[in-house]
C-alpha cells in the first residue's frame, strides 16, 4: 500500500517550469506559488530530482498550492484543460472569465469550483494567512493545451519585467503572453512569442 499513499510532510515544491539562470527566482514566485505535485505523469513525478510525488495518467495532475495572503495567480486560460479547484484552508477567489462575461465566487474549506478548457481564470487568497488549495488538472487535448496569459497582465508584467524578461519566463514557463488585444475567445493557435511592450 505504501507506493499508493502520498505523505503531504514527505513533500517539497515541485516546480513546473525549467529555470532559467537568467530568470530571478522572485519573478518565478510572483507569478507561480509554491505547488507540491501529490500526482502526476513522469517526468514531474516517480522521483526525480526527489520529488515523492505518485506517477499517475499523463492526463492528470494533482497537487496542493500553498498561496501567502493576498498572492494572485494571473488571468489565464488552458486551452485544452479542465482545472477543478478545492479549498482546503483559508479563502480563495476564484474569477472566471469567458464568452459570456465574467463571474466570481469566494471558495470557502471544502467548497470546490470546475473551471473548462478555454476559460480564463485566476484566484487570490482573501485572507490574512497562508491558505491552501488543492488544484487538479484534467488534459483533454495534451497538443493543443496552451496556457495564455490575460493581455492586460501580459502587458502589466511587460512594464515591470521587460520584453527580454519576460520573453525568458514564457519560454521556461510554458505560458504564452499576449500582448496584443485579446479576441473574445481564446484562440486555437499560438499566441506571440516574441513580445515587446
Amino acid at each position: 500500500m505504501s507506493a499508493q499513499v502520498v505523505r503531504f510532510r514527505e513533500l517539497t515544491p515541485t516546480p513546473l517550469y525549467t529555470p532559467d539562470p537568467e530568470v530571478p527566482d522572485e519573478v518565478y514566485r510572483s507569478i507561480l506559488p509554491p505547488i507540491y505535485l501529490m500526482m502526476g505523469p513522469e517526468p514531474f513525478a516517480g522521483g526525480a530530482g526527489g520529488n515523492k510525488a505518485m506517477i499517475g495518467p499523463k492526463e492528470l495532475f494533482i497537487g496542493i498550492i500553498a498561496a501567502a495572503p493576498g498572492f494572485k495567480i494571473p488571468l489565464h486560460a488552458h486551452l485544452g484543460s479542465t482545472e477543478i479547484f478545492l479549498c482546503l484552508t483559508g479563502r480563495f477567489r476564484l474569477r472566471s472569465r469567458d464568452a459570456r462575461g465574467e463571474s466570481e465566487a469566494v471558495l470557502e474549506p471544502l467548497d470546490m469550483a470546475a473551471v473548462p478548457a478555454g476559460t480564463y481564470r485566476d484566484f487570490v487568497n482573501v485572507t490574512g494567512e497562508p491558505a491552501l488549495i488543492l488544484a487538479m488538472s484534467l488534459i483533454h487535448d495534451a497538443a493543443a493545451d496552451d496556457v495564455l496569459i490575460d493581455a492586460e497582465e501580459s502587458r502589466a508584467l511587460c512594464e515591470r519585467l521587460g520584453p527580454e524578461l519576460l520573453k525568458r519566463v514564457g519560454i521556461s514557463t510554458g505560458n504564452q503572453f499576449q500582448l496584443e488585444p485579446e479576441p473574445e475567445e481564446p484562440p486555437v493557435t499560438s499566441a506571440r512569442t516574441d513580445p515587446s511592450c
